[in-house]
């Protein structure tokens, strides 16, 4: 049996797709800023990309059934996803910790704690396994942004803010979040 290219394109196509979607929708769990610009740009770039595929294709019956079939699951998931998403208001925006990546490989890493709120700030990194302080990071002031290099064997680390406030611990407040090294 012979694979002809574009059944072989597609069977390299779809791991690689589903392995970008699963880091997607990994790394986007938890609290995250609403960056409006971003979400302008994928809108526009996602319908002119439909409008593309659309118009090659449009005058084929399988299409039709197609598009109706993908417009039906498109707003069956856009309902379960707004269902599950939830925006709050936290004052200032001060109470959240977005790190860049939940994984990362064992060994030497750069980490930053970048301050973008009005508070001051400061982060401690635990390790979960052994119940261990790992890095300590001194109070960020407003606008600041320190850089620690760190080596991390694998496991589990919980990053979080000790700092409270009139509000309460930043820590209880959402200031926290969970790397896995490994």
């Amino acid at each position: 049996m012979t694979l002809n290219p574009q059944a072989l394109s597609t069977a390299l196509l779809i791991p690689l797709i589903l392995f970008a979607l699963y880091r997607r929708f990994r790394r986007n769990f938890g609290r995250q800023p609403v960056r409006r610009k971003r979400l302008m740009v994928r809108i526009v770039a996602l319908t002119l990309a439909g409008f593309g595929v659309a118009s090659s294709v449009i005058a084929t019956p399988e299409f039709l059934g197609a598009a109706g079939g993908g417009l039906a699951a498109g707003i069956i998931l856009a309902l379960v996803g707004l269902r599950h998403t939830r925006f709050e208001a936290t004052t200032e925006g001060e109470y959240y910790t977005h790190p860049s990546r939940t994984t990362v490989c064992p060994g030497p890493i750069v980490m930053e704690l970048k301050n973008d709120g009005q508070d001051d700030h400061d982060l401690k990194v635990l390790d979960v396994d052994h119940g261990t302080v790992v890095a300590t990071w001194a109070i960020a002031h407003p606008g600041d942004a320190v850089q620690k290099h760190l080596t991390l064997p694998a496991g589990t680390y919980r990053l979080f803010c000790t700092l409270s406030d009139g509000n309460g611990a930043h820590d209880d407040l959402g200031m926290h979040a969970v790397i896995t090294v490994g």
